[in-house]
């Protein structure tokens, strides 16, 4: 294999000498990072021929190929130094003592000592295994770099009439939509990996961390801030992920024959959206903030219980478990009353059995005729308990699930604060990585599925009985930012947070411009420590689309947190839909005070009903409440690959 220049007079191998004469002879030299040995390891290891008026599309390759093996051998050693720490990590008693809060020496009962230790002890044997994990997936991206043909991310014709004719069989749009998904990781991964992103392990959802040359420094907040929308956007643009065409990430699918028109919406869907977040880190006192890219519901299989427990594990999180079930409401049973009603109904119908038949009608005024007549009301008066009966516990039937379901999702929520709270001391005293605010949020409030059918998104059930996790028609999981997120704690090893997050619009027409906002889903809005969302546009969705302005503002959710640990003296009720949390959402989620947030579909509807936001107001207050909304956890300015030296990552970032 070898690259190869056409100059005119034939093809001749690609060395660093000839590469270097070709971009002076249009008075551009290479880039100096671009040195011989890059050039040497892309030519030899690649194939590929270039015409002497493809210099951008060589050096576009050149940069993508230099800055994915950059960032892949950087997180090698940043995970060789972490699994270093880590093979000498154990369960001691000890261990357990501090991590539970008793004095060393202190007694801790037998069946609590070793839930602790087992708990401990199967962290670290996930953490072993997240470990085995990413250097299984680094080192199988650093073999496709340097493996075949540099073009190798487009898919190939033959490859996409399967594609079609998979889809095509499905014959209900949800069905196909759901299919399209799946079938869209492959080529997004190789489209990602060929433009130089680093993409998380296998078995969990797709993103990637956007090349190092894309990243920002020393910049104060504010300034960050201020840039952040228009270098997004700038991104978002030149990486071709959004668009209407198949030259964009999310339509890489959609079949332009006229034969395959059945097959393009399910395919043109299949991304619903996806975001920009940026996670900061620090490195000698210096400010880091990298983008990372997240796409919602690109995975290479449908999630089963070995995808979300591998979720947990990239994010730090501890080993995840099925929903717990909700109680069944008990079956109906009669009442005494009925039940009476019933033996009476049947005694009267036995006395008057041979005269219901028209035939026998008895005369006017006999005893017979008042059987009859006695026998009616009597069965009149059961049918209606029947009648009254049932529908009552219809009624309550419907109330009980709903309230077993809150119910539990409350108990569920604790639990888990627990069993999350138990690994981030560990980790923390075994200097392990521990997971971000926003993982802890999203572990702590999954639920995969609602049960009861009356449980409405719109529909906003009275205070005080426990936890409504219907907050969006998906689980906490699903969305593109937590697979930004996973793959940002990955490959960093070390929990991220996301300071904000810029989300598009994947599903609908984008214009020209590649640029089409959308809002932020309500699960994200729960957990994130900001967002960009949308303002009301005067023009309407058309001009924007056409335009390519779209009139934004910052939702940053953190501004008016407390920022510690509640107090138990505190008094705070999470089920007071008047207390401080419900206040700082509404006002958070109100907008700027002068534009209030909208949805994309026709920047008009708000982008949370009234409904929805005291829900994302009553979730946050548990978040409050079970100690979690804490700025203290807050995985922001963390060492940027602390395990390798502070000198190695400033030489890696010149």
């Amino acid at each position: 294999m070898s690259i190869l220049l056409d100059d005119g007079t034939g093809l001749r191998e690609l060395t660093p000498e000839l590469a270097r004469a070709w971009f002076l002879r249009t008075g551009r030299p290479l880039p100096s990072h671009l040195d011989d040995g890059c050039i040497e390891v892309f030519a030899a290891a690649r194939d590929k021929a270039y015409s002497s008026n493809k210099q951008e599309e060589f050096l576009s390759d050149l940069q993508a190929f230099y800055s994915a093996r950059k960032g892949l051998k950087m997180a090698l050693k940043n995970l060789d130094g972490y699994e270093e720490h880590l093979v000498s990590q154990q369960v001691t008693d000890d261990l357990v003592r501090e991590v539970l809060g008793v004095e060393r020496g202190g007694k801790v009962p037998r069946p609590l000592k070793q839930f602790v230790g087992d708990v401990i002890g199967s962290m670290l044997t996930e953490e072993r295994l997240y470990v085995a994990e990413c250097r299984d997936s680094l080192n199988e991206q650093l073999d496709w770099h340097v493996m075949g043909r540099v073009d190798k991310a487009p898919v190939p014709s033959r490859k996409m009439e399967g594609i079609f004719s998979l889809i095509a069989q499905e014959p209900e749009h949800s069905r196909a939509k759901d299919k399209a998904k799946n079938v869209y990781y492959e080529p997004i991964r190789a489209r990602l990996m060929s433009q130089g992103f680093v993409v998380p392990p296998r078995g969990v959802a797709m993103g990637g961390v956007f090349p190092e040359t894309e990243w920002l420094r020393d910049l104060s907040e504010s300034v960050f801030l201020q840039r952040a929308k228009d270098v997004t956007d700038d991104l978002v643009q030149r990486y071709h992920l959004l668009g209407d065409g198949p030259d964009s990430l999310t339509r890489l699918l959609v079949p332009q024959q006229e034969r395959w028109k059945h097959v393009r919406d399910a395919l043109s869907s299949a991304v619903g959206c996806l975001c920009v977040s940026w996670t900061r880190h620090r490195v000698m006192g210096k400010p880091v903030y990298v983008p990372i890219l997240g796409l919602s519901g690109v995975v290479e299989q449908d999630p089963a219980p070995a995808f979300f427990q591998k979720y947990c594990r990239h994010l730090g999180l501890p080993s995840w478990k099925p929903d717990p079930a909700i109680p069944e409401v008990a079956p109906y049973q009669e009442s005494g009353q009925l039940k009476a009603q019933r033996t009476a109904t049947g005694i009267a119908q036995q006395r008057a059995k041979a005269f219901l038949q028209p035939k026998n009608k008895p005369q006017p005024g006999s005893d017979e005729e008042g059987w009859v007549t006695d026998y009616r009301t009597k069965k009149a008066a059961m049918d209606k308990l029947v009648t009254d009966e049932a529908q009552a516990y219809r009624d309550t039937k419907k109330a009980r699930q709903i309230e077993y379901e809150l119910a539990v999702n409350y108990d569920t929520m604790l639990e888990r604060t627990n069993l999350a709270a138990l690994g981030y001391h560990a980790r923390s005293r075994l200097g392990l990585r521990t997971p971000s605010r926003q993982a802890l949020f999203s572990y702590v409030s999954f639920r995969e599925n609602k049960k009861s059918q009356d449980l409405k998104l719109e529909v906003l059930q009275p205070g005080g009985q426990g936890v409504d996790l219907w907050v969006a028609g998906w689980h906490t999981l699903s969305c593109a930012e937590p697979a930004a997120l996973m793959t940002a704690s990955s490959y960093f090893n070390e929990g991220c947070d996301v300071l904000i997050c810029f989300p598009y619009e994947g599903f609908n027409p984008t214009g020209s411009s590649r640029n089409r906002p959308k809002e932020t889903c309500p699960w994200c809005a729960a957990v994130e420590l900001g967002f960009r969302s949308l303002s009301e546009n005067g023009g309407g969705v058309e001009t924007s689309v056409d335009q390519g302005v779209w009139l934004t503002q910052h939702t940053l959710t953190m501004q008016g947190e407390s920022g510690g640990y509640l107090s138990v003296k505190e008094g705070f009720d999470a089920f007071d839909d008047d207390n401080p949390i419900m206040g700082q959402t509404r006002t958070t989620l109100g907008g700027d005070g002068e534009r209030r947030l909208v949805k994309n579909k026709d920047l008009k509807v708000p982008a949370y009903s009234p409904a929805v936001e005291t829900k994302i107001g009553r979730l946050r207050s548990m978040y409050h409440l079970l100690g979690l909304l804490n700025s203290e956890v807050v995985a922001l300015d963390r060492p940027l690959y602390g395990r390798v030296g502070e000198g190695a990552v400033w030489h890696f970032l010149r």
